[in-house]
C-alpha cells in the first residue's frame, strides 16, 4: 500500500502516514475488472443481498438536499443510484458512471423501471479520468469499488474524487471491509486464489486512512456485518466512510 500521495491542486493538508493494518494489495483480476463485471452483470443483485442494509443507511448519512448536485462513481446495477435519485426528489437530477456497459445497462433497466430514469445521467467512465470539471458535485457516492482495485491506484482515485467535489462537498464510500486490522480466513483464502470467481475479484479494504491521507477532513467509519443467504458474505463486513473536501486551503470547512 502507497503511503505517500502526490499533492493535487484542491489539497490543503499534508499527507498523513497511514497505519499499517493488514490489506491485501493486488486485486485477483487487476486490469480485468471491466470484463470480469460484463460476465457478472447478470447475477450481481441476487448474490449481493448484503448490500441494500449498507446502501440505506450510507445514503442516510449522506444527507441528500434538494437541489444538490450529485455524483455517483461505479454506479453498478443502479441499486445505490435508485436511492440517491429518490433522495434527491421529483425535481432532482443526478449523474451515474461505471466503468462496464453491461452494469449500465442493468442500472439503465431498474432506474426505467422505478420511474426514475430521467433524473439520472448515465455515462461509461473511469474512476481515474471522470469526465467532469472541477468543484462540481455537492456529493460523490462511490460503493463496492475500491475492493476491486489495486492499493496502488486508491490515492489517484481519491485525489480524482476531490477534483471534481465542490470545497465543503462530501464524500461517501461503502466498501468490503473488516472489524480489526489482521488477516481474516477470508484473505487468506482469497490471496490463494481460491475465491477469484466467486468474490467478484473483491477482498476488505480498510478506507479511512487512506481518505485521511488524501487531504479529506471530519472523515468517519461505521463498520457493519452482513445479513446474507450465501455463506460467503459472513466471512466479510462492510464499512461507510463519510468525508468532506475542506472549504478552504486552512482547512476550516
Amino acid at each position: 500500500m502507497q503511503s505517500v500521495i502526490q499533492p493535487r491542486p484542491w489539497r490543503c493538508c499534508r499527507a498523513r502516514r497511514i497505519k499499517a493494518d493488514y490489506q491485501v494489495a493486488r486485486s485477483s483480476h487487476a486490469g480485468r475488472i471491466a470484463a470480469l463485471y460484463s460476465r457478472l452483470a447478470w447475477l450481481y443483485d441476487p448474490f449481493t443481498d448484503h448490500e441494500l442494509p449498507h446502501h440505506l443507511r450510507a445514503v442516510e448519512l449522506a444527507a441528500i438536499q434538494p437541489g444538490e448536485a450529485v455524483l455517483e462513481v461505479a454506479c453498478g446495477t443502479g441499486r445505490a443510484t435508485a436511492l440517491l435519485a429518490q433522495a434527491l426528489g421529483k425535481d432532482g437530477r443526478m449523474q451515474a458512471v461505471d466503468l462496464t456497459p453491461a452494469m449500465l445497462a442493468k442500472a439503465r433497466a431498474k432506474l426505467a423501471r422505478l420511474g426514475l430514469l430521467e433524473r439520472v445521467e448515465l455515462r461509461q467512465a473511469s474512476a481515474l479520468a471522470l469526465p467532469h470539471a472541477d468543484n462540481s458535485f455537492d456529493l460523490l457516492y462511490n460503493s463496492y469499488m475500491f475492493d476491486l482495485v489495486d492499493s496502488s491506484q486508491m490515492p489517484a482515485i481519491l485525489a480524482e474524487f476531490g477534483r471534481v467535489l465542490k470545497p465543503g462537498g462530501r464524500l461517501v464510500l461503502v466498501d468490503m471491509s473488516k472489524q480489526g486490522g489482521g488477516r481474516t480466513p477470508y484473505e487468506w483464502l482469497y490471496e490463494r486464489g481460491l475465491l477469484s470467481f466467486v468474490s467478484g475479484a473483491c477482498r476488505p479494504v480498510l478506507m479511512r486512512p487512506l481518505v485521511e491521507a488524501a487531504g479529506f477532513a471530519e472523515v468517519s467509519r461505521e463498520y457493519r456485518k452482513n445479513r446474507s443467504l450465501f455463506p460467503l458474505n459472513w466471512l466479510h463486513g462492510s464499512e461507510i466512510v463519510t468525508a468532506r473536501k475542506p472549504a478552504s486551503e486552512t482547512g476550516t470547512p
